[in-house]
């Protein structure tokens, strides 16, 4: 029975460590982006800058979900609090760009991977 047990933990730690190695992937697809607006918050040094809906169908909506998009491989877990920089707030998500991660939080947990924050900035400057 010992063996067994250690056989089954060595297979889910071995299984754990693939899909960590692999990288996750945002479950957010195009058309579930369409179908919402979606709020920005800019912060500096914890205080709210400014905030903005950014509704379904503007310019702005368009490039923040196609930042998403661009973005949506490439995530490991993480555990890790990070301060507020630019959150992206939908429908059971959000995600925080500040310096060269984005985190995102939702369903399955708490995410980071690299960008970088030039890719990121129209939404400052909108």
């Amino acid at each position: 029975m010992h063996c067994l047990s250690r056989s089954l933990s060595m297979f889910v730690l071995a299984a754990l460590l693939v899909v960590f190695l692999a990288g996750c992937q945002l479950s957010l697809s195009k058309q579930e982006l369409s179908n919402q607006s979606l709020k920005v918050a800019v912060f500096d040094g914890g205080s709210i800058m400014k905030s903005y809906q950014a509704e379904q169908g503007s310019k702005i909506h368009e490039q923040i979900s196609k930042l998403i998009l661009n973005i949506n491989k490439g995530w490991g877990v993480n555990f890790v609090s990070y301060a507020p920089g630019v959150m992206i707030y939908g429908d059971g998500f959000n995600i925080n760009l500040v310096g060269d991660q984005a985190v995102y939080n939702g369903a399955t947990g708490q995410m980071t991977r690299k960008i970088k924050p030039h890719d990121y900035l129209f939404m400052i400057s909108n």
